[in-house]
């Protein structure tokens, strides 16, 4: 059985990493995706903890401290570090891992260089069980992106062992690491991830096979998901005549509430607020139809349009 496309698109970050990281002297590598591919590389990621032949032969640490300064972030990571060791360990002896690794030490400091020197302690004590450490850096907040790229800065200028790489996602739609991309160009890559989650769902709609009227429905649906990213209000309310009229012809009132309110978050991101909310009434009421007919899924859908209403409500 031939991969589908979310397998294809993880295939090709797999390859794409491996070619990319044979040169050791890039220690930055910055992953630019579209914005709608966040979900699928965090997959990803959480895929390389399990064996299989999608599996690296590196280990990706994913830490999500906050950047608040560059002290209490350094000792945040260093801390999270040896937390998620201490609590692995009965899951590393059942794999065979040797344990022994002493942790972050009071001669590490609280800086850029002493969680450096904690990151390569790490993989030096796991040299046999993975190739490199790629250290995933995805704080949920940042205080001061300038700052933290500075912080970068002096963890690059620490690094010591070509067995640890810093990893660093961003997206086209807002490129923040670009100037890090600028200022370390001998020692930092970018990678442009293959993640676009509209052309991801365009394809699975045409796997589904046949040719009925359900298939050119979702195909329908994946072009309206493209057009709200990617459209005007004016295309999303166009497209969605169509998808309205396989609907309407075969009776699934639910669904049409559906690309109503798709409708309704075109407008809302064009800023015109009544129509917004005239299209959640009409999704409102195509909700209730559906709920009348016994269908589950109308009280829900007409809950939701309620609440998308009172928003654009709040936003006009």
């Amino acid at each position: 059985m031939g991969k589908n496309p979310v397998e294809i698109r993880l295939e090709r970050l797999r390859q794409q990493w491996l070619q990319l990281c044979e040169e050791p002297s890039w220690r930055l590598l910055v992953w630019r995706l579209p914005a709608s591919g966040a979900r699928l590389l965090a997959a990803f990621f959480e895929m390389q903890k399990q064996p299989g032949d999608w599996q690296l032969p590196d280990y990706f640490l994913r830490l999500d401290c906050a950047f608040e300064t560059g002290f209490g972030y350094s000792r945040e990571l260093k801390h999270a570090l040896s937390s998620s060791y201490l609590g692995s360990q009965q899951e590393l002896r059942q794999q065979g891992v040797a344990l022994g690794w002493r942790g972050a030490l009071p001669e590490h400091p609280d800086s850029a260089t002493g969680a450096v020197e904690v990151f390569e302690s790490f993989a030096a004590h796991h040299r046999e069980h993975f190739r490199n450490l790629a250290v995933v850096l995805e704080p949920d907040r940042v205080v001061a992106d300038e700052a933290f790229m500075r912080w970068v800065g002096a963890a690059l200028a620490a690094l010591r062992s070509g067995q640890v790489r810093l990893v660093l996602v961003d997206s086209h739609e807002d490129p923040r690491w670009q100037p890090l991309l600028d200022r370390h160009d001998r020692l930092a890559l970018r990678l442009d991830a293959p993640l676009d989650m509209f052309e991801v769902a365009r394809e699975t709609a045409a796997q589904s096979g046949g040719g009925g009227p359900g298939v050119v429905y979702r195909q329908l649906l994946a072009d309206l998901m493209t057009l709200l990213e990617r459209g005007s209000p004016a295309q999303v309310a166009q497209r969605a005549e169509r998808a309205l009229a396989v609907a309407q012809r075969h009776g699934w009132q639910d669904q049409q509430a559906a690309v109503h309110m798709m409708v309704a978050g075109g407008w809302l991101k064009g800023q015109d607020h009544a129509r917004a909310i005239g299209a959640y009434r009409q999704a409102r009421e195509c909700a209730l139809q559906a709920a009348g007919a016994g269908n589950p899924a109308g009280s829900s859908l007409a809950m939701q349009s309620w609440f998308g209403e009172a928003g654009a409500w709040l936003a006009a």
